[in-house]
């Protein structure tokens, strides 16, 4: 029952929170689009009339208070509007997300694998044997993933492995090979998830998951570095203090294996604070993929915002920005729930 309760006031106070996001969010999109929100939503077989009706029908020539109080009325029936993005027409933004929003989520995934699978067990690993050759390239690793831009390991990792042939190990953009489409349906078809990786494994095609896992490698580990260098610091630190507590020091004394101590006791304590990182940085990943996607082609909603602000399409900013406070904002609740089962000694009170 506490834990219940503790969630349950954890939802009501995400309430505060949204309000200010979309107040931050629209406010500042009122002042770019100089209080005249409606081009958003006109198109250009609009004539003059149909635009001042427009205008009048959604309150576009309210005042700031009232447009932004139809404007969370809009919101909380789904209404955002439509995107005049160059490439997507005149198409209703929920139909857009609905489209690009799965290979995000995928990206993002295979990134925070990528960055959960290395960095955990290379922090562990590196306080263990602290100052010995492994500690000091973990060491080294790790600032440089904190260091390095995105966008600039992005086009060194295609540099990389471009070739002057053509030819390259990984694939330097897209999703999936085009030339593979005709002969796999499953790449482009409408599918169960969304996610190609899974789709494609759900349908039994080898060769298209194949492809599909070769071209999100590179995005994936661009995506992934900062947050795997993060992680690997915060392990590292977390498992030398636990390593230096007195029931770690006695248990070695009485003779347990190490191994046994390094993962049943100090790895499970230190864990605890990663574990925060890890869920907070799952929401900073989707910021992240902006860049990501725009350097590798990927279809996702990262790319479409970054054309989204070259066109100046206010309600596709706005949209893409409101989604990622959602999203960040629930991994912050659920890193709480996490923490406050893990961690007996969080007050649920």
């Amino acid at each position: 029952m506490a834990l219940a309760g503790y969630i349950a006031r954890r939802l009501l106070l995400l309430v505060p929170v949204m309000l200010g996001v979309t107040l931050v969010t629209f406010s500042l999109t009122w002042v770019a689009t100089q209080g005249d929100l409606s081009r958003g939503y006109v198109t250009l077989k609009m004539t003059d009339r149909q635009v001042e009706q427009l205008k009048h029908a959604k309150g576009f020539d309210q005042p700031f208070y009232i447009q932004y109080g139809n404007y969370l009325a809009r919101l909380a029936t789904g209404d955002l509007g439509v995107t005049k993005t160059a490439g997507f027409g005149e198409r209703p933004i929920n139909d857009v997300i609905a489209q690009r929003f799965p290979a995000t989520i995928e990206l993002t995934i295979v990134a925070m694998l990528f960055a959960v699978l290395i960095g955990i067990p290379l922090g562990t690993l590196s306080a263990i044997r602290r100052d010995k050759p492994l500690d000091h390239v973990s060491r080294i690793a790790a600032l440089s993933g904190v260091s390095i831009p995105i966008f600039w390991l992005g086009l060194i990792l295609k540099m990389t492995f471009a070739t002057h042939t053509g030819i390259s190990l990984f694939p330097l953009g897209g999703r999936y090979s085009t030339s593979l489409a005709f002969t796999h349906p499953v790449l482009f078809e409408p599918k169960p998830t969304g996610l190609l990786l899974v789709d494609t494994l759900l349908a039994g095609d080898v060769d298209a998951f194949g492809d599909a896992f070769l071209h999100i490698v590179l995005p994936g580990v661009t995506l992934g570095y900062a947050t795997m260098a993060i992680i690997t610091r915060m392990m590292r630190s977390s498992m030398l203090e636990v390593l230096r507590q007195d029931y770690v020091r006695t248990a070695l004394a009485k003779g347990l294996p190490q191994r046994l101590v390094y993962k049943k006791h100090a790895r499970a304590n230190a864990m605890l604070p990663t574990v925060t990182v890890i869920g907070l940085a799952f929401g900073s990943l989707l910021g992240g993929a902006v860049l990501t996607e725009t350097i590798f082609q990927w279809p996702g909603l990262g790319e479409w915002s970054t054309q989204a602000i070259a066109s100046v399409d206010s309600n596709a900013v706005l949209s893409f920005t409101i989604l990622v406070a959602i999203i960040y904002v629930v991994a912050n609740l659920a890193v709480d729930i996490v923490y406050a089962y893990l961690d007996p000694r969080v007050r649920l009170g």
